[in-house]
């Protein structure tokens, strides 16, 4: 299994109107109008990532796996080697936080880590489980493809740059938190060029992004809920309205 990579990654393997009375159905209309309003609302309260401007610095919070990322992907304005990305992440202070760190690998065995191109192991491609955090918000909630399948054949759908959502100046590789247990020379990184997880020497020539993360609650957005309650709210005071004016 050979880890040592560097340049190009492969795994292991208005007009006015009048007013009018009302007709048959215009409850049903109504009502469906509203309900479209409540779905509406209720997929943004639901929507994974939050952009927030925390005392001029920009964040972006994914409420769904609790984690809060630096919009600007490459703040550190500079490419470094693990060692000292993981210490620049750590001594971070933005947006008023100061725990940040380097985005987890989410290892499922450390020790022995595998490869496959299904995301089932700890390298290679299509790895969207939210432990692994990197490849999570890349290929789980921003869509991005891999360069291969499942099946180990090449995707058609794969392009770099690819989506990179609400953030900005997203660069080709990222380092992970954790050393490679069987060889610690090595550390786990994330290549967005083609969606793969894998490990790289930590060497001071091999240089690349730092992304920082840091943990917090995963609750949902406040102003969308209370409009969500309050949709619901007028939709049913509506519907119990209605019914005085439907004509049958």
């Amino acid at each position: 299994m050979n880890m040592h990579m560097n340049a190009t990654p492969e795994p292991m393997i208005a007009a006015r109107r009048q007013p009018r009375s009302p007709k048959k159905g215009d409850a049903r209309i109504h009502h469906r109008g509203l309900l479209c309003l409540v779905l509406a609302v209720s997929l943004h309260a639901n929507a994974a990532l939050e952009t927030i401007n925390y005392l001029g610095d920009t964040v972006v919070k994914d409420t769904d796996s609790g984690l809060m990322w630096l919009q600007d992907a490459n703040l550190s304005n500079t490419t470094m080697n693990w060692t000292d990305a993981k210490d620049w992440a750590e001594a971070l202070d933005y947006a008023g936080y100061t725990d940040w760190r380097l985005p987890s690998a989410g290892l499922l065995n450390p020790d022995d880590p595998g490869s496959a191109y299904d995301g089932s192991a700890d390298s290679g491609y299509n790895i969207t489980r939210a432990r692994a955090e990197l490849a999570h918000l890349y290929n789980g909630v921003l869509g991005n493809s891999s360069k291969y399948n499942a099946d180990g054949s090449e995707s058609g759908t794969w392009s770099w740059p690819g989506n990179n959502g609400p953030f900005v100046d997203v660069v080709s590789t990222y380092w992970l938190a954790e050393e490679f247990a069987p060889d610690t020379t090595l550390a786990w990184h994330f290549y967005a060029t083609n969606g793969v997880q894998d490990a790289s020497l930590k060497a001071a020539g091999n240089l690349v992004g730092a992304w920082a993360v840091r943990d917090v609650a995963a609750v949902p957005l406040p102003g969308a809920l209370t409009l969500f309650g309050t949709a619901l709210v007028g939709l049913l005071g509506f519907r119990a309205a209605a019914t005085s004016f439907v004509i049958r």
